[in-house]
């Protein structure tokens, strides 16, 4: 495929998946993480409202918004008469900053520094609550600085909403069909940008789902982990332009096929989808 520019969602794709001793390592904030803000204003949080917190997040955390956030906490707190010692917004980026972000895969952030080497312009594009900034510190943090990350918290919509990838095609600067779009997600990772007129491979991170049967029907690549796509992509990034599968019967015939796509792909898990 002649690309140029690859586009990477985080959480689940980039993301290590679990810790040396088998846990979870997603780092989504929690009613603890709150708790432990408000402690630092001697001011008390009662189990039940963090519990309440943890559920209206995995509900509204789809939004991919720090608005979202503050919105909840706003909310929670006043169910359970609490005055914030500080407005919400506030709160919510200190709750976030609390939480920390999700760690790098070091053998995915080695790929993403050859594939830089080799030519190739690099963005994340991922549904966050964090802010830009602070998901660009996690990049800075594993050597992935060269990398432009769109957020939805910045774009102010989310994936798959058609919003977010025409921001991201502006981003990128480039046609749509010299962009391969790389992610875990069946809709928002390879349904949706193929609809847009990208190249798109599902990065297979949970084969019991059967995602990997519906993105083969548009002659989706399928992977297991990115380092693959060493071995898929050209030595260098092609420069000249030539078309490219994806182009308008391609985007017609997944459009035709998205709302299909939505009622047989099983529910996300409530872990790893926001990032």
């Amino acid at each position: 495929m002649d690309v140029d520019t690859l586009v990477f969602d985080f959480a689940g794709t980039l993301t290590l998946r679990r810790s040396t001793t088998g846990d979870h390592v997603y780092r989504n904030p929690t009613g603890a993480h709150l708790h432990q803000v408000l402690a630092e204003y001697g001011c008390a949080l009662p189990q039940q409202a963090a519990c309440d917190l943890d559920d209206a997040f995995l509900r509204y955390r789809r939004f991919g918004d720090t608005t979202v956030m503050a919105l909840l906490l706003e909310q929670t707190l006043h169910r359970h008469g609490i005055i914030p010692p500080i407005c919400p917004s506030a709160l919510a980026h200190m709750v976030i900053e609390r939480a920390g972000d999700h760690p790098v895969d070091p053998a995915a952030a080695a790929t993403l520094q050859r594939l830089h080497s080799r030519g190739y312009r690099i963005l994340i594009a991922a549904n966050s609550t964090r802010t830009r900034r602070q998901r660009q510190r996690t990049l800075d943090q594993a050597g992935l600085s060269f990398i432009t990350p769109v957020l939805s918290s910045n774009v102010g919509t989310a994936k798959p909403d058609d919003a977010f990838y025409q921001h991201l095609l502006n981003t990128a600067g480039t046609r749509p069909q010299r962009m391969l779009f790389a992610g875990n997600q069946l809709i928002e990772d390879v349904l949706a940008p193929l609809s847009h007129g990208m190249h798109a491979c599902l990065v297979d991170t949970h084969p019991e789902r059967g995602q990997a049967e519906r993105a083969r029907r548009f002659d989706t690549v399928v992977i297991n982990h990115v380092r693959e796509l060493q071995e898929i992509l050209p030595t260098r990034a092609v420069p000249h332009r030539r078309q490219a599968r994806g182009g308008p019967t391609t985007q017609k015939r997944v459009r035709w096929r998205l709302t299909t796509a939505f009622r047989r792909v099983p529910p996300p898990s409530s872990k790893g989808v926001i990032c």
